[in-house]
């Protein structure tokens, strides 16, 4: 009885598949001449070294340690958060990058840069303590003028907690 391993038979035949360019077979010029489209083999062979190359490296960071995929999804977090306040700062009235906000201007700059990322990022939200532990990172990385306390931030969870 012959044993078939479907995983290694399915890669041959997606790599023969690939190999067969349907341009080259249909380019005779005439009977007599033959034109071989060395490019469209190049181009095809191309395409299956980088899909063979991506499903290695995502074989490989199944392999990482956790600690390093917990450093990856930090780091996106971290883009995210950037470019939440970013978004932030630009969709507010009154919100300038790099100047001091008041406590009025962040809140609402706190509250677009979490819709942003809720909107984005659905995925990341449990990780990053949920909206409200989201909410405090945005307020942290906010500068805030000296109007601005545990107090006041506060007052914008709650309002956040009812919309």
């Amino acid at each position: 009885m012959l044993k078939l391993n479907l995983g290694r038979a399915t890669l041959c035949a997606v790599v023969v598949f690939a190999l067969l360019p349907q341009a080259a077979l249909a380019a005779v010029a005439s009977p007599t001449t033959v034109t071989v489209a060395w490019g469209d083999y190049a181009v095809q062979i191309a395409q299956v070294v980088a899909l063979l190359a991506f499903a290695l490296l995502m074989w490989l960071a199944r392999k990482l340690p956790p600690q390093i995929l917990t450093m990856l999804v930090s780091a996106h977090a971290e883009q995210l958060l950037a470019n939440a306040i970013g978004w932030g700062l630009n969709t507010v009235e009154g919100a300038v990058a790099g100047q001091k906000l008041n406590v009025g201007v962040g809140s609402a700059v706190t509250a677009q840069a979490l819709q942003y990322v809720l909107d984005h990022e659905a995925w990341l939200v449990a990780w990053l303590g949920g909206s409200q532990g989201i909410a405090q990172k945005i307020w942290a990385r906010l500068p805030l003028d000296a109007g601005a306390s545990q107090t006041s931030f506060n007052k914008l969870a709650a309002e956040l907690q009812t919309k």
